[in-house]
């Protein structure tokens, strides 16, 4: 993807204007720091055609904009948006175009590519950590499933108590997981009852 190029489309080069009221796309590009005007493509894609076609012209933009992979103007909605979100695109509303705008939009990006890489960084390390006590550990699910509702306790608890030789546990947690009360394989001792719940996870001896 592309990082220095911006899409706009407008019409007749004049204003700002939706997608489907515009009829062209100006590629901006940045070079040594400066935004200039690089490359224009016409188009008529209007609401009033069948689905098919307005799904089939979008591709076909999506396909002319080349490396461009970043597109703005003042709305995209309906079938262009999903043609435009499943080729890959950045897609902004904007009601003026300038370098401060572009520069903005570029920022999002990258801002929000962080986020999702430390989303990432997260679920991959998404279980317990050991404290300075060797064999001890921690995990502060309230925390975790804040950041990440999608991870469940299973998925942050399951693989970690069946792999890792532990002593200890200590599991901060909105409620205790009624599966950890049903494992043989485990010992839990609540410290607290009331949320936050705290339980201490040791291993039942064989």
């Amino acid at each position: 993807m592309e990082l220095n190029k911006i899409a706009i489309y407008m019409k007749d080069d004049e204003f700002l204007n939706s997608f489907f009221e515009s009829n062209r796309v100006l590629i901006f590009s940045r070079k040594d720091g400066v935004w200039i005007q690089t490359e224009s493509v016409d188009y008529c894609i209007t609401a009033q055609m069948p689905i098919g076609e307005i799904r089939r012209r979008a591709r076909t933009l999506t396909e002319l904009l080349g490396d461009c992979r970043v597109i703005a103007g003042l709305e995209m909605l309906g079938i262009p948006f999903s043609v435009f979100d499943m080729a890959g695109y950045h897609i902004f509303t904007v009601t003026e175009i300038n370098s401060t705008i572009f520069e903005e939009i570029l920022a999002d990006i990258e801002n929000g590519d962080a986020q999702n890489r430390m989303r990432e960084e997260i679920i991959k390390n998404a279980k317990p950590v050991e404290t300075d006590v060797p064999g001890m550990y921690f995990l502060d699910l309230i925390l975790l499933q804040t950041e990440c509702p999608e991870i469940s306790s299973k998925k942050a608890l399951r693989d970690f108590l069946e792999s890792t030789p532990f002593l200890e546990l200590k599991l901060i947690c909105k409620h205790l997981p009624p599966w950890l009360e049903l494992d043989p394989k485990i010992h839990v001792e609540l410290v607290s009852a009331t949320e936050p719940v705290t339980a201490i996870i040791t291993k039942t001896r064989d």
